[in-house]
Formats: structure tokens, sequence, C-alpha cells
């Protein structure tokens, strides 16, 4: 058993031996909260023991006590009804209740079942700017070879199956392209396909490059699990493009996921859950904090109850969507409620899923990671440009403004670039417009891979970029673009006849805050690209605050 699989299930142990010791300090509490509630009437009183119930029901099953569960949610949906209807409690049901309660009393005694949480597999090391290349060494995957070394992959080529498998047994690949001309594939891209993910542990994905397109070949590859599909002779830029999306790794920033819930037990336990799988979680238990708490720790989703004390999940999420800012988060109920249609009543209240108590802790993550993906991606839709990906005009200058404030409150600086495409207008004019658009994809994935994530990067118009170099001095961004734009001229294009080209750029450097502010800074930058073009293109220039104008 790996280290990290039995640290997982040490710590699930002690939280189920701890939830066990508070179990008959909760039944007890319970047991008076009916007594109260029967005997005295008190509507309170029956409340709080629907809440105590509801949260039983939950957090049972979770932690391995199945029975608890059951018995909680039986209670809970013989007394919910009558309490929202006022029907009065008589001694049927008080007979009634007080089975289930001695069935709670029993079902302390022990578990019978396992929380459901799955440990961590030891997997190979990955590498994630690396491509595996299974081909026949030809022409073809040269080129394939020199193109993706141009953008920093790290390229192995295999001219036969089993030696991809082996060294995929010991490291795993980011993208793995496998060519179905080659005659040892042809008749087992199936079980090779399925080697490949099995041996990757999922990791490694997988391109196929084929001389043949149909619909019945797409389909075979489809059932192989293949995620990508080119026909020969592929359009370099497209493919690379492909490999690039293939090979983006998974998100730097951790998950946000805030928990609105007022049982600790099950707060204590979706967070241990969420953190072994990376994610960071904030816990409310009081509700009249969350908007406060929103806005400090900026959730990418907000997981609650359908029942609290205090207010419902439904009422929560009416509040969450009054502000603007929150109308896109995904709220998602984990709640033990069963009714189908109080679940589909919640979900018309702007919620984004309802998930039912008990959940196994893998399905959870996989839900949970689903929903912010899809939160990740509409909202980068919002602030980046479509052609490149890159940030767009408006983002980018939110960016600028907010890294010149970080640079003002830490008495840091950072270079500021200007960047253009030379003669892009001769591309588009005599090579089309759909050629000029992949020179610049070309340039925006050449800036995207080799600077660094701290770096700021947009489109800021056409064939003009802007750059932000946080805590770089202009000397050393001088050094860094005409590195890049040495590479960026030795890149080879074709447009859509098959012919080849080659297209240069310039660009302007500037520090901040050596200018006073960033529209004196983003002037001096661009004043220093408009010198670099009058001075013959294809050369990178600084304008410093000492310069003359």
């Amino acid at each position: 058993m790996s280290t990290n699989r039995q640290q997982f299930e040490d710590r699930l142990r002690t939280l189920r031996a701890d939830y066990a010791a508070t179990l008959p300090g909760k039944l007890a509490h319970l047991a008076d909260l009916w007594r109260e509630a029967f005997e005295r009437g008190a509507a309170g009183a029956l409340a709080a023991f629907i809440q105590q119930c509801h949260a039983l029901a939950g957090s049972g099953s979770t932690f391995g006590f199945p029975a608890i569960t059951n018995r909680s949610r039986e209670l809970e949906q013989l007394l919910r009804p009558m309490a929202e209807a006022g029907t009065p409690l008589d001694p049927a049901i008080n007979a009634r209740v007080t089975a289930l309660l001695e069935d709670l009393a029993r079902a302390c005694e022990g578990g019978d079942a396992e929380s459901g949480a799955e440990g961590a597999r030891s997997t190979p090391p990955s590498i994630p700017s690396s491509v595996d290349l299974l081909g026949d060494d030809g022409p073809l995957h040269d080129e394939l070879h020199a193109q993706l070394a141009q953008f920093q992959y790290r390229v192995t080529r295999f001219t036969a199956p089993e030696a991809l498998l082996d060294a995929i047994g010991r490291r795993v690949p980011a993208v793995v392209v496998v060519d179905r001309d080659l005659p040892q594939v042809r008749e087992t891209l199936d079980s090779l396909v399925e080697t490949i993910h099995a041996r990757s542990f999922g990791q490694s994905q997988v391109l196929v490059l084929g001389s043949e397109d149909s619909f019945a070949l797409r389909l075979e590859a489809a059932r192989a699990n293949v995620q990508a599909w080119v026909t020969k002779p592929p359009d370099m830029g497209r493919m690379v493009d492909t490999i690039d999306r293939l090979a983006t790794p998974a998100p730097s920033e951790p998950y946000r996921v805030m928990i609105v819930d007022d049982d600790a037990d099950t707060r204590s336990f979706i967070r241990f859950v969420l953190e072994q799988r990376g994610m960071r979680v904030f816990t409310v238990s009081h509700v009249d904090e969350l908007l406060d708490n929103m806005r400090e720790f900026g959730p990418e989703l907000v997981l609650t109850d359908l029942y609290m004390p205090t207010c419902t999940g439904l009422e929560l999420a009416r509040v969450i969507r009054q502000h603007d800012e929150y109308l896109g988060i995904p709220i998602v109920y984990l709640s033990s409620e069963t009714d189908i249609h109080k679940q589909v009543m919640a979900l018309s209240e702007g919620a984004d899923d309802f998930l039912t108590k008990p959940i196994a802790p893998h399905k959870l993550v996989s839900r949970i990671a689903s929903r912010i993906q899809r939160y990740r991606g509409l909202s980068a839709l919002l602030a980046h440009d479509g052609l490149t990906g890159l940030l767009n005009h408006t983002t980018f200058k939110e960016r600028l403004q907010h890294e010149a404030l970080r640079a003002d409150r830490q008495d840091s600086f950072f270079s500021y670039v200007m960047l253009d495409i030379d003669d892009f207008k001769q591309v588009n004019d005599t090579r089309g417009h759909a050629t000029g658009d992949r020179v610049i994809r070309n340039l925006a994935r050449l800036l995207s891979r080799r600077l660094r994530r701290s770096d700021l990067i947009g489109r800021y118009g056409g064939e003009e970029f802007a750059i932000v170099l946080p805590d770089t001095t202009i000397e050393d961004a001088l050094r860094l673009l005409d590195g890049l734009r040495e590479d960026f001229a030795a890149l080879c294009h074709r447009d859509d006849t098959g012919g080849e080209f080659h297209v240069s750029f310039s660009a302007g450097v500037a520090q901040y805050p050596d200018f006073a502010d960033i529209r004196q800074v983003h002037a001096a930058a661009d004043a220093a690209l408009y010198r670099a073009k009058q001075e013959g293109r294809n050369r990178v220039l600084a304008r410093r605050s000492t310069d003359s104008v």
C-alpha cells in the first residue's frame, strides 16, 4: 500500500472514531429534544429535532454507520411534513419516534460499512511537456518533431509499439502521437491505446495520425478512447494547436470550494476529502457571515445543505444570486433530502446540482471538479481572446492596473512590452486571412509556452500584443524578448497552398515605475516599438525615462 493511501485511510479511521465517540451525546440530546417537543408541545424543539435528524441522515453512512442514516431519515421524513402542516403530535407518533430512537441507540454500537473513500494509487512520474511519437521515422515525423521542439516540447520517437509501452511504464508523457499507418498499429489500435491508458494511469492523451479518414475509422478511434484524430497530410500549425490543447496541464491554482453546513461532522469530512484532492476549502457554519467570507475567499463553488437552522439552502441561493459578481458561481446542494420534487424545486431556485447524502468521496470530488472546470471555462471565455486564448484587451488593462498597484505596495517593478508582427498586412493580402490567423496563433503559443505563469500576456488588438513581466529589469526583458524574436523568426509557417514562409516581430520595452503611471509606461513602450519599426523591423528596443524625447 502506498504511503499516501495509508495516510488517507489512517485519517479516515480517526475521523470515524471521533464521529462514533460523539454519537451517544448526539442521541441523548435528540431524546431530550423529542421529550420537550412531545410532552411540552415546543415547536422550537421539534424544529431542532428534525434538523438534528437531517444532519445525522447525511453523516451516518459517510462515517460507516448506514443504520444511523436510515433511522434518522425515517424520523425526518415522518416529522418534517407534520411540522410544515402544523399537525399535532399524537401517542401513535410518539411510539413510532421512540422505537426509531431506540434503533438509533443500537446503531451506535458500530458501523457495518466502509466510508467509500478511495485512496491514491502510485503512478509513474509524469512529464507535462513531453510527447511520445510512434511512427516510421519519415519526413513527416521529422517535421513534427522540429515544430514541437520550437515550442519547448521534449519529443521521444519510437518505431515499435513495444518500446513505446516500455517507456510509458517508466514515465508518463503528456501526449502520445500514434501513426495508424504503421503496420504494427493498424490492426491493434484498440488494444494499443488501452495499454497506453493503463500504463499511464489515464494521464497520457492519445492523438492518432492517419492517411485515411472516415466515420468508421473515427468511431473505431473513439471507442478506443482516442482523444484526437488528425488526417494526413496535417496542417502542422493546427496539429500543434491540438497537441497544445491535449497537453495543457491541470489548473495550477487549486479549486476553491466553500462549504456551508451547520453540521460540524459533515463539514469536517467533506473538507478532508476535498483537501486530499488538492482543493482549497473554506467552511461556514453561520450563514450571516457568508457574504463577507465569499468576498475574502473568492470561492469557485458553494456547497450547501438544503436544510439549516437559520435559513434554507433555497434562501441562501437567492441571497447569493442577488449579487451580480456571484451570478455565475456554481451552487451545489449536498443533502439527505430524497424527495425528487423538492430536489427539482431547489434546483429551480438558481442552484446547479443536487447531490444526495451519503455520497462516495470520489463521486463528490468528480462532480465538484466538473462544475468548477465549467465555471473556469466560462470565465475564461469572457476574459480571453477567442483566437489566441490570451487575455483580451479589456482584461489585460484591468490586470495591468492590478500589477501596478501590487508593484506600488511592494516597492517592486515590472517591464512592459508592446509587440507587433512585422509586415502582417502583406501576409493577409498575399496568403489570406486564415493564414494570418494561424501566424497570430503561432506567436501566441510561443509566448505562452516560453513566458512564466506570473507574466501577463494579452492580445492588444489585431497583430499587436502586450506583455507584463513582473520583477524583471529592462535589461533582462530585452534579452528575453530578443531570444523569442529569433525563435519566432525561425518558425516555418504554411499557407493554404502549402507554401512556406517566415515572419518576424518587433517589440518595445519600458519599465514601471520609471514612468509615473501605466499610461506613461504604455506610451513609452509603444514609442520604442515605433522606433524599432522605423529602424528596420525584426528588433527589440527599449525606452527609458532618461531618454530624450
